[in-house]
């Protein structure tokens, strides 16, 4: 499942906290772990309303029939 996260950080642009374009689909692991022990540098991220990363980016889901048959966590690649 995705988070929803702010792209441009709340305590250096608390104008935009509340802004929906603010709001983008992260992973746990980014948004949580990743995100919580680095500076963001914005030039490193893809603002989706901006730019799309179509060829930047491949997402594969592994193990699909286990997930539609098992009720398996999807494991993405």
């Amino acid at each position: 499942m995705a988070d929803l996260d702010h792209f441009y950080i709340k305590k250096e642009w608390p104008q935009y906290a509340l802004c929906l374009y603010n709001f983008v689909p992260s992973c746990p692991v980014c948004n949580r772990k990743i995100k919580a022990t680095q500076s963001q540098c914005y030039e490193k991220f893809i603002y989706p309303y901006e730019e799309d990363f179509e060829s930047k980016a491949d997402f594969i889901i592994s193990n699909l029939i286990e997930v539609n048959i098992n009720n398996e966590e999807v494991k993405v690649e």
